[in-house]
């Protein structure tokens, strides 16, 4: 009996379920043997085991779509067949990505499992599915599309991303928590090291202070990395407001350069800057990009060997002002090169010793920052040679203006 037959299928592949049911639902639309109640349990079983059922053609397009994308998506069977592709029901924000990373399984002709996608319901709602799928031939072993299967996993995206929120609002809370009590520190240590707390004077040894020293610049730096913190958690939320006006190249290096002169002093690394466009202007947050540079020139500062040189280099082309940030470090090797962007990437990887300090967040910041100047930004390095970064901003104004409330990083004390 096929109701047996289909139960038997439920515990084995994909592949063979997928192809099972492709063949039950062939099965349910021709076959006048079956009685109406063994046809509403072999629907029940398809409907409530797995989700939906389709098939797409070399292009994406539906060629089949089973009767239960109705419950899920709203949509009827032949408002899908000949008329959309698979890729017109994905997110808006992810469609392209998508779309890229499908066809790219479909030139391999590969089985892909539990792909997931976000797509919107006919109503307009989003509905998350994971989708596995197979390979079509014809007779003559031509390659015609893919047939598969998209479950429902909406609640259970939904659950995560709530646990996701309640863990990030705490971790906020916390890092906001952490900051009072360490100023508080630091301010103490100040005082103690200047002889303020106390009417009695007392002179510390030349040992002494440079332990207080020490430990107000250690706090300082853990401030910084709490300020980085939070302020990651804010351009991920888009609740960092920028403020884009047009900037001559040659009067914003001038105010900017000073700045970026006090990072590398400490290994006793050269900055050098090559600008050869004087009197053209680009667009960008002042602010921002000030934050973009030191990020990238603390980089290079933590991965270089001492008296090198970093050299900050201006281009043009037709839309864009370019800059680079060129290095004489450590290099990273290509295949980590796609992992320096994203959020705390694993130091090994990156081959970044655990003596030299950061969060890992640098890189991550400046490409948000970058993208929201509608800029663009990439880095090529090699081992042993150095690493360049390379970020680019429009000449034109190509966005709205806001009011920023970023301050920038605040410079630990200096001490004779």
């Amino acid at each position: 009996m096929k109701i047996f037959m289909i139960s038997k299928k439920i515990g084995n592949s994909k592949e063979e379920l997928i192809e099972q049911l492709r063949k039950t639902q062939v099965e349910l639309r021709n076959s006048e043997k079956l009685s109406n109640l063994d046809k509403k349990r072999l629907q029940d079983v398809v409907n409530n085991v797995l989700g939906w059922i389709w098939e797409v053609d070399v292009r994406g397009r539906y060629t089949y779509v089973g009767p239960f994308v109705k419950k899920y998506l709203g949509y009827k069977p032949e408002d899908l067949v000949g008329k959309k592709c698979f890729y017109d029901l994905f997110h808006p924000e992810d469609r392209e990505e998508l779309k890229r990373e499908t066809f790219a399984a479909f030139k391999k002709k590969q089985n892909f499992h539990e792909f997931i996608n976000r797509n919107v319901h006919k109503s307009g709602k989003v509905v998350w599915f994971s989708t596995s799928g197979i390979p079509i031939f014809d007779k003559k072993g031509k390659f015609f599309g893919y047939r598969g299967v998209d479950t429902d996993i909406t609640e259970k995206k939904e659950s995560e991303q709530l646990l996701e929120t309640d863990k990030n609002n705490f971790i906020s809370m916390m890092i906001h928590e952490l900051k009072a009590p360490l100023m508080n520190v630091v301010g103490l240590l100040d005082l103690l090291l200047y002889n303020k707390l106390s009417k009695e004077s007392h002179k510390f040894s030349h040992e002494e202070k440079n332990s207080i020293k020490t430990i107000i610049l250690e706090a300082y730096k853990i401030k910084n990395r709490v300020d980085k913190l939070i302020f990651t958690t804010k351009l991920e939320k888009k609740k960092e407001l920028f403020f884009i006006k047009k900037l001559k190249i040659s009067e914003y290096l001038k105010t900017l350069e000073p700045k970026l002169r006090i990072l590398p002093v400490e290994n006793n690394i050269r900055l050098k800057i090559n600008n050869k466009i004087r009197n053209m202007s680009f667009y960008a947050d002042p602010m921002k990009l000030e934050q973009v540079f030191a990020n990238v020139i603390e980089n290079s500062v933590r991965y270089s060997k001492p008296k090198t040189t970093i050299t900050i280099s201006v281009k043009k082309n037709k839309q864009n002002i370019i800059f680079e940030v060129k290095d004489q470090g450590v290099g990273i090797a290509n295949n980590n090169i796609p992992n320096v962007f994203k959020k705390f990437p694993l130091k090994q990887n990156l081959l970044i010793a655990r003596k030299r300090e950061g969060l890992g967040l640098g890189l991550y910041i400046c490409k948000i920052m970058i993208e929201r100047m509608h800029g663009a930004i990439k880095i090529k390095s090699k081992r042993g040679k150095g690493t360049m970064v390379q970020f680019t901003l429009p000449r034109k104004k190509r966005g709205g203006v806001n009011v920023f409330s970023y301050r920038s990083i605040e410079i630990p004390p200096t001490y004779d």
